[in-house]
């Protein structure tokens, strides 16, 4: 079961995809805007899962995913939008959302996106977390071992690199931050990291 946030300013769109998603058993929370979810977030509510329309009143979609990263959410967002332009669709995935459902949309669109992306976001941060404690323990050679597989099977994750980054010599270290955010510009570990080294040039 997952907590999951459904960000649509169409009613009817909000009660059927809690109507949907509810029957797999998930608890369901629903806002007119992304004032309201990101005030909801701000309070220590964190969705496993967002369900998010693009065209929102005063705060777009894409506004809000911007708020969310500089709160430093990390969180799987899939986008339920009637926008079908393919420059909007790959903006939304530079900006690192896990699916787009464009409006009107069948019941098992909704539950596959869940299923893929939280099981990927579980496997990708399972990972991450089993690789820092490898570099912790000193394990370098294991450790770099993994992170090339996190690469096979997550090209577009900026983790790989950051991991790279906290194992290499220092005229690679910024190489791979710097990859990092080539992947996801708001990467908040990469650049604070690359802040710290501004700050001590």
């Amino acid at each position: 079961m997952a907590n999951i946030f459904i960000v649509d300013a169409q009613i009817n769109v909000r009660r059927l995809v809690k109507n949907i998603m509810s029957k797999e058993g998930h608890d369901i929370n629903t806002f007119a805007t992304s004032e309201e979810a990101l005030e909801s977030i701000k309070k220590g509510d964190r969705p496993d899962l967002m369900f998010l329309d693009l065209k929102m009143p005063k705060m777009n979609g894409f506004d809000f995913i911007e708020r969310l990263e500089e709160l430093g959410c990390s969180f799987p967002i899939v986008v339920v939008s009637e926008l079908d332009k393919p420059d909007i669709i790959r903006k939304a995935f530079i900006k690192g959302v896990c699916d787009y459902i464009t409006k009107p949309f069948a019941p098992q669109e909704l539950t596959e996106a869940f299923e893929d992306c939280v099981r990927a976001e579980e496997g990708l941060q399972k990972r991450v977390r089993q690789i820092q404690r490898l570099i912790k323990d000193e394990k370098i050679s294991r450790a770099n071992k993994e992170i090339r597989k996190l690469i096979r099977d997550f090209p577009d994750s900026p983790y790989p690199h950051y991991l790279l980054s906290l194992i290499s010599s220092e005229d690679k270290k910024i190489k791979h931050l710097k990859a990092a955010l080539a992947l996801d510009e708001n990467f908040r570990e990469a650049r604070e990291l690359l802040e710290k080294k501004d700050e001590n040039n």
